[in-house]
């Protein structure tokens, strides 16, 4: 397994292919994306964490194979890891365990719960700092989950989600294009629905719940919460095009030689429209007011 080198830092490499070694080539193909994943978007949230005073809560919401909280931990802060392997992701926790096994930075002030997100019970485990990556379209009742993380944490607390943006025909799990609702996409493209290389493929479905920038926003202002949006995620992902070979690998040389050519003008149009119409949608929502609404 080939690894970023933030995990190089902190991984006994040679273990973790011990233990993977008799995982099928499609596990190990896997782990490797999730693993991927996280090295993109740990320097996507850096930013955040170097706000902080070292001595910080940070939660994670939906944290997978852990290695987010892992990283974030590495730096200092005391880290409380969600993961409640929803549907679809059965090997999660089996990823998790091989991960925290070879890893060998810090990781000591991790509290990893086996758990959708619940409030703190103690003063000491609210959070200065909560980030969803890739999550918010895995909750059925999202509104619930950002309501519950607002008003339970701390005043000033700030809660970031990425995740991408329903408001375009595509749905990035199952390679799909979608159909006006989940309802009538599922009776025109059922065949593929149920042939995806994803475990339980129809409860994954079911989970999903095609959220959009637009759609947060008003939650957040008939909430009275604050909100700004970034463009960072979606240009971390223009730049990952052309520097991270493992993800041009994954999506294909069509896709990534398509997407190379129209690049510059892409780019330039992203950067013409607002932020919550970016295919990736990067939004920090907290309780206290900023000025105005921004993006």
């Amino acid at each position: 397994m080939e690894l970023g080198n933030e995990s190089h830092i902190s991984f006994d490499i040679d273990y973790l292919n011990e233990l993977t070694s008799d995982w099928t080539n499609a596990d190990q193909e896997l782990l490797n994306v999730y693993v991927n994943e996280a090295v993109h978007f740990f320097p996507v949230i850096s930013k955040d964490l170097q706000a902080l005073n070292t001595n910080s809560v940070v939660k994670e919401i939906g944290s997978g194979i852990g290695l987010l909280s892992l990283f974030t931990a590495n730096k200092g802060f005391r880290v409380i890891s969600f993961e409640a392997e929803s549907a679809g992701f059965t090997l999660m926790k089996r990823f998790q365990t091989s991960i925290r096994s070879s890893w060998r930075g810090g990781g000591e002030s991790v509290k990893w719960l086996d758990r959708k997100y619940s409030p703190p019970t103690v003063g000491s485990d609210k959070a200065d700092f909560v980030f969803a990556v890739n999550v918010l379209e895995h909750v059925p009742q999202w509104r619930d989950l950002v309501a519950e993380i607002i008003e339970s944490e701390k005043p000033v607390t700030e809660l970031r989600l990425i995740f991408p943006n329903y408001i375009y025909p595509y749905e990035p799990h199952f390679q799909i294009p979608t159909l006006f609702s989940k309802r009538l996409t599922r009776r025109v493209m059922s065949k593929q629905i149920k042939n995806a290389a994803i475990t339980d493929p129809i409860s994954f479905w079911d989970d999903l719940s095609w959220p959009t920038g637009s759609q947060v926003a008003k939650y957040c202002k008939d909430k009275g919460y604050e909100c700004r949006f970034s463009r960072e995620a979606f240009s971390s992902y223009l730049e990952r095009i052309q520097s991270d070979d493992s993800f041009r690998e994954r999506k294909g040389r069509a896709f990534t030689a398509a997407v190379s050519t129209i690049l510059p003008i892409l780019t330039f149009l992203t950067n013409q429209m607002p932020s919550r119409y970016l295919p990736i949608i990067d939004i920090t929502v907290k309780r206290n007011p900023w000025p105005k609404f921004s993006e």
